[in-house]
């Protein structure tokens, strides 16, 4: 991951602030070729970081809006199959992220209490961890988990248990594939 995004606001401020730094003191005026040669390099310099992090970061914004923008309705269809007598599997092969895990068991129980009205508490166990694909039904919902891979390798042995069901990829999700049986909806 790269999370250089989070200094474009330190460029862009910082900016301004050399802009002003430079053409207000007395360096600027000194008439040395030193300082003004310095102060135009790093001028420069700070422009270029700005503008490559203003469009780094509009790009990073564009994905991050359009991912968040899917969590909400793939919440509510596993809410949905779960309410539908689903289970809500999570695979996690290579590592434990039980906070990943947490938060996505907050999430669905938020979606069950608030958006359709069924009273859950926070200690219901609606996400079963297991580490191989079980047998599955119509409205199960798999949950694998990629965030300790950094990429979306899904083992062949995983893929084609889940074809061999019926099961295909729904989507990504913040650190997991999601895989439904048939159109999952969204």
């Amino acid at each position: 991951f790269c999370f250089d995004y989070y200094y474009f606001p330190a460029f862009a401020l910082g900016l301004t602030s050399l802009f002003y730094f430079v053409f207000s003191s007395e360096i600027f005026f000194l008439k040395s070729k030193k300082h003004i040669i310095f102060a135009s390099a790093a001028v420069i310099v700070l422009f270029f970081a700005v503008y490559s992090g203003a469009v780094r970061s509009s790009e990073i914004i564009r994905k991050t809006a359009m991912e968040r923008a899917a969590v909400m309705p793939a919440m509510r269809m596993m809410a949905a199959n779960f309410l539908k007598g689903g289970k809500i599997y999570w695979i996690a092969i290579e590592g434990e992220y039980k906070e990943l895990l947490n938060l996505t068991k907050l999430y669905v129980n938020f979606v069950l209490k608030q958006e359709m009205g069924q009273p859950r508490s926070l200690d219901d166990s609606i996400i079963e961890r297991v580490d191989n694909v079980p047998e599955l039904r119509e409205n199960d919902v798999v949950l694998y988990e990629v965030l300790h891979s950094l990429s979306f390798y899904v083992p062949p042995e995983t893929l084609s248990a889940l074809h061999r069901q019926g099961f295909d990829l729904c989507q990504y999700q913040g650190g997991y594939l999601m895989f439904a049986k048939g159109k999952c909806g969204l």
